[in-house]
């Protein structure tokens, strides 16, 4: 039997408070077609990590730009609280149902995501990203 070299990396993040955030695939993960998948929710990913929200999912290919935009119901938001735990607030009903960001946000983003190729190697990859006060947080290289 022959050793196998594993290399393990620690990542840290530094907290953001997001007014939205996600995730970008480079790649379908579930079709493998060779486009961008956005996930995003309102305010930090927490409610996508527990599992509270189906988040908004845009699908944009390289010659197309947006193929698909897929708003979810976001009901409730989870915000920081200054203790440093989170809170959970009721979202106003006209805003439950609306897009968590614009094309423009979603053409930003697909321009910082080809960076991470660049310090990551090619892809397909996992970006996790923030977005506070206009400023982009890539949490994988872009940024």
């Amino acid at each position: 039997m022959h050793p196998v070299a594993v290399r393990v990396g620690v990542l840290i993040l530094q907290l953001v408070e997001a007014d939205v955030a996600g995730i970008v695939f480079t790649g379908d993960p579930v079709t493998c077609a060779d486009e961008l998948v956005i996930e995003a929710d309102s305010g930090s990913r927490e409610k996508i990590v527990q599992g509270l929200v189906v988040p908004d999912r845009s699908r944009i290919g390289s010659a197309e730009g947006v193929i698909q935009r897929v708003a979810s119901f976001e009901d409730i938001a989870v915000r920081r609280d200054p203790d440093g735990s989170t809170l959970q607030q009721v979202v106003v009903p006209e805003l439950a149902e609306s897009p968590c960001r614009t094309t423009t946000d979603l053409d930003a983003l697909g321009s910082l995501v080809p960076k991470s190729e660049g310090v990551s190697g090619p892809g397909p990859h996992v970006v996790a990203w923030a977005l506070s006060g206009g400023r982009w947080t890539c949490f994988n290289g872009g940024q």
